[in-house]
């Protein structure tokens, strides 16, 4: 069983996540542990919590959401907010309850002293029960409208509803500024991209939260991930001191690996944009927006087929991503009928690739008709460099993984000649066209300053859709609790809809029917077909009309 679904949700205290001046706004007790009520599927039972309402020197909105892990049917929502002063003012205003973000058509209330038993459901035009799905917060805005500081008040919610056994509801709300931390390659072109992408989404979802009247905000925290994945693992250490326990990022499949039993054993939520190695295919509290390298692996092995080569010498990093990627394409070769001639490792850090590169050549040669794949990185650029030193390398066709497909250092100068010589191709998880996917795609190449006919990575799409379907997860469950949005993010990706198709498997991986196929000519990366997995085809592509 997915060991996601198989947990009810658990508070934590989150003071040590929230600034100081947001101290005060916080449900103490609804946060402080979980509201979960047990019931056969027919009874209709009723629950009540407690909020916490604040009373500042100037009028305020506190949103408090009532979330629930299955769908409940709701028969009635009653508030009592009792007055501390003579100048306590409260009130719901009309059409300002949100359900998922998307407004009620709700009568508007004033509460006035004593007054309980409002029953906020009252005056809807279905006059049915509200359906309430799973992990779609009910939202209710209580406006405090008078400017005289004085105590906070403890309202109470009663929340009717008919739901399964097993179902938990609580109360929870957000406010102010919630920190997220991004780990990426700082120092290298791709990195940075991802960083813009990942940028470029927060701001997105906040403008949508400023439309809805969201009373919070995402902010990032950037640590550079390094190059190796003891870094990685420093710097997970290091976001987990400073209270940040949702981490976006690292990009590599050896940093995730590096950092997962630490963050693990301390409820961390990760979610990387691009670790792709099969070995991390797992149920647990890692989400990854994009496949994992079984399904690169067929589609490589299905272009490389089409191209009418048998053989291929594979030269890889000899790390998680190198070793997975290697072993599945092996695997796939050898399913159609092809083989691996020679396999070439190198370490990660290597920086000159002399002795690398002679291997190479030494073993195209004894294998007459054999192609090279790269299985690279940032390093992808010094490797090809390398590579030129070799004639009989200019007289053989070359794939690259998916980490060199849209690698902007390969298509420039004398590496992109060299790569139009040899046909450098390779496939990338594709994106579909849609209205997100092109606004960000416009947005992108102008950010990244991309030259004609260049695009974007499919990484920084897959960048972009982590940050929101965390943001999303944030918004279904109102919670920050990392161990709280591991059990929503499957339910909540499931309806997202970014710059992928953003389902997401038992593992937690991207669920994608289909790759680009990506050659080098005229100096730029060009999209040339595409892989579709159900059919195990590669068809033209063109651009559409």
């Amino acid at each position: 069983m997915d060991a996601r679904r198989n947990r009810s949700p658990e508070r934590r205290d989150l003071s040590r996540r929230m600034p100081a001046g947001y101290m005060a706004v916080l449900f103490a007790l609804a946060l402080a542990a979980p509201h979960t009520a047990l019931a056969h599927p027919s009874d209709i039972i009723t629950v009540s919590f407690h909020a916490e309402i604040g009373d500042g020197d100037a009028p305020a909105v506190y949103d408090v959401a009532i979330t629930c892990t299955e769908a409940v049917l709701a028969y009635g929502v009653g508030i009592f907010v009792p007055y501390n002063d003579s100048e306590d003012h409260y009130a719901i205003p009309e059409d300002s309850m949100r359900l998922g973000g998307v407004a009620l058509n709700n009568t508007g209330h004033s509460l006035e002293v004593g007054h309980a038993g409002i029953n906020l459901l009252d005056g809807r035009a279905s006059g049915y029960p509200l359906l309430v799905p799973q992990y779609h917060p009910l939202v209710i805005p209580v406006l405090v409208l008078d400017d005289a500081p004085g105590l906070p008040a403890e309202a109470i919610l009663d929340f009717t509803y008919e739901g399964g056994p097993d179902t938990a509801c609580w109360v929870s709300e957000l406010h102010g500024t919630q920190t997220i931390g991004l780990m990426a390659r700082t120092g290298v072109e791709r990195g940075i991209d991802r960083i813009v992408a990942a940028e470029m989404s927060v701001a997105d979802y906040n403008e949508y939260l400023e439309t809805v009247g969201g009373q919070w905000r995402l902010e990032l925290a950037i640590k550079d991930s390094g190059s190796d994945p003891e870094t990685a693992l420093n710097m997970a250490k290091e976001f987990a001191a400073e209270g940040v326990d949702i981490i976006v990022g690292p990009s590599s499949s050896s940093a995730i690996t590096a950092l997962r039993e630490y963050t693990g054993q301390n409820d961390m939520l990760v979610i990387s944009c691009c670790s792709t190695a099969p070995s991390l295919a797992l149920p647990d509290h890692i989400f990854r927006t994009t496949p994992d390298d079984t399904h690169q692996a067929k589609a490589l092995a299905r272009v490389i087929a089409d191209d009418g080569i048998g053989s291929i010498v594979i030269v890889h990093r000899n790390d998680t991503y190198g070793r997975g990627l290697a072993g599945a394409l092996a695997a796939e070769m050898q399913e159609r009928g092809g083989g691996v001639a020679a396999a070439i490792p190198y370490h990660s850090d290597t920086a000159r690739f002399d002795g690398i590169t002679q291997s190479v050549a030494d073993a195209v040669r004894g294998a007459d008709g054999a192609a090279v794949v790269a299985i690279s990185s940032v390093e992808a650029a010094a490797l090809i460099e390398s590579a030129m030193n070799h004639h009989i390398l200019y007289d053989t066709k070359w794939y690259g993984s998916e980490a060199v497909v849209n690698h902007r250092g390969v298509t420039q100068g004398h590496l992109g000649s060299f790569a139009e010589r040899v046909g450098l191709s390779g496939v990338i998880v594709a994106a579909l066209p849609g209205p997100v996917k092109d606004d960000v795609e416009r947005r992108l190449i102008k950010e990244l300053n991309l030259k004609p006919g260049e695009s974007p990575s499919t990484f920084l799409y897959s960048m972009y859709d982590a940050i929101l379907i965390l943001a999303k997860a944030v918004t279904a469950t109102q919670s920050v609790d990392a161990r709280t949005l591991v059990d929503a993010i499957p339910h909540v990706a499931a309806r997202t809809h970014g710059a992928m198709t953003d389902t997401l498997n038992e593992n937690g991986d991207l669920v994608a029917p289909s790759y680009g196929v990506w050659q080098v000519r005229d100096s730029v990366w060009t999209r040339t077909g595409t892989f579709v997995e159900g059919t195990d085809e590669v068809l033209p592509y063109g651009p559409p009309n």
